[in-house]
Parts: C-alpha cells; sequence; structure tokens
C-alpha cells in the first residue's frame, strides 16, 4: 500500500472512531435522561403489551416517551403494605 493509501485508511478510521465517540456520547445521555424518570418512579412501559417483539416494545416505549415530552406525566399510586 502506497502513503497515500495509508493516509486515506487512516483518515476512515479516524471517522469511524469520531463516529463511535459520537454513538457513545449520545447512548450515555440516554441513559441519563431514563435515569430522571426511573428515579421519579416513572414506568417507560405501559401495564400491558400489545406482543414481546421488539417493535412492539419499541413502539410502546416510543410512545410512552412522546407522552412524557408533551407533559402527560403521572405516577401510579402505590398503597402501602400493613
Amino acid at each position: 500500500a502506497g502513503l497515500g493509501e495509508l493516509d486515506l485508511i487512516q483518515g476512515e478510521l479516524n471517522t469511524l472512531q469520531a463516529d463511535l465517540h459520537r454513538d457513545l456520547a449520545y447512548a450515555d445521555l440516554r441513559n441519563a435522561y431514563g435515569q430522571i424518570f426511573v428515579s421519579a418512579g416513572l414506568d417507560p412501559l405501559p401495564s400491558e403489551l400489545s406482543s414481546t417483539k421488539v417493535q412492539a416494545i419499541a413502539v410502546a416505549l416510543d410512545a410512552r416517551e412522546s407522552q412524557w415530552e408533551a407533559g402527560n406525566i403521572s405516577v401510579a399510586a402505590t398503597t402501602p403494605k400493613p
């Protein structure tokens, strides 16, 4: 491989590394965002799912997040145990 080709490969590797760092930072952001709701006692999944398939769960999570973003946040009341 010539010097120009090695520079091209290095550039592509640098781009891949930058993409990986961006994706990891986004994953950390989403995790922190989710932890805010979990710490408030909110469950991102509805009590019943139409299916256990990944697509159905993804749709349910997206719907719940959209509700929360719109300000529709409700916490289920819990009854203390005697």
